[in-house]
């Protein structure tokens, strides 16, 4: 178990070692993004097919959105950054949703799929350079 493991569990909500409790898994999707520029933190300059993983999270039942979201700002995010070296991404997005009934106009929509507490992006380089970070023991 490496520390993209880690980084990963924290999102899916699983205590880990050092960050504990965050969000439960929804949806995770691999795939892969065109970008001609990257930024992550200072420019980075990018031309080509990135790879790309999605989280879509939902806040554990004990959390209100608001704590979820100071989390995840505040204590996951900046670990995640403190950690880009080792995981090996070049770039972390961070979306948090908006509080509900905030998008009057979308509040009708029936059978829509459940709200998301947020949606974090990981991008690396190529697949292949996520699955050689994932291979090491640091991965």
């Amino acid at each position: 178990m490496g520390l993209l493991d880690d980084v990963a569990r924290d999102v899916a909500g699983v205590t880990i070692r050092f960050l504990g409790w965050l969000a439960a898994p929804s949806v995770l999707r691999l795939n892969w993004a065109h970008r001609n520029c990257v930024r992550y933190g200072r420019s980075i300059k990018w031309s080509g097919k990135m790879f790309k993983i999605t989280f879509c999270l939902h806040r554990l039942p004990h959390m209100s959105r608001e704590e979820f979201q100071k989390y995840w700002r505040e204590v996951h995010g900046p670990m995640a950054v403190k950690h880009k070296d080792v995981l090996g991404f070049k770039r972390y997005v961070q979306t948090h949703a908006l509080a509900e009934g905030s998008v009057p106009a979308l509040d009708h929509l029936k059978d829509a799929p459940a709200q998301f507490d947020g949606v974090a992006e990981i991008w690396y380089e190529s697949q292949h350079a996520y699955e050689t970070r994932r291979a090491t023991p640091e991965g």
